[in-house]
């Protein structure tokens, strides 16, 4: 576990406040009908579930983006910060 943490250069976690304050989003007939889904579970989405939006507009099960953001201060899919920052430019 501590080589783990060694090896984690990544951006550093998301401060919880910034993950508590994002905000839920109920999914729309167009997303299911363009076969959106969880792009961390590959669940597809049904229509008015709650689903947690982040800055870069991505959309995830709060079950699913929580836990990625309690360890990457990122999108898992464009990698955009919370802070609305691009972490992939150097």
């Amino acid at each position: 576990q501590l080589l783990g943490q060694l090896e984690n250069t990544g951006p550093p976690p998301a401060d919880k406040e910034r993950i508590s304050s994002l905000p839920t989003v109920p999914v729309t007939q167009e997303q299911v009908d363009t076969g959106l889904e969880c792009p961390v579970c590959k669940e597809d989405y049904a229509v008015a579930e709650q689903v947690r939006q982040l800055p870069c507009h991505h959309v995830f099960h709060s079950s699913c983006i929580v836990p990625w953001l309690e360890l990457h201060d990122t999108c898992p899919v464009c990698r955009k910060s919370l802070k609305g920052e691009d972490s992939t430019r150097q």
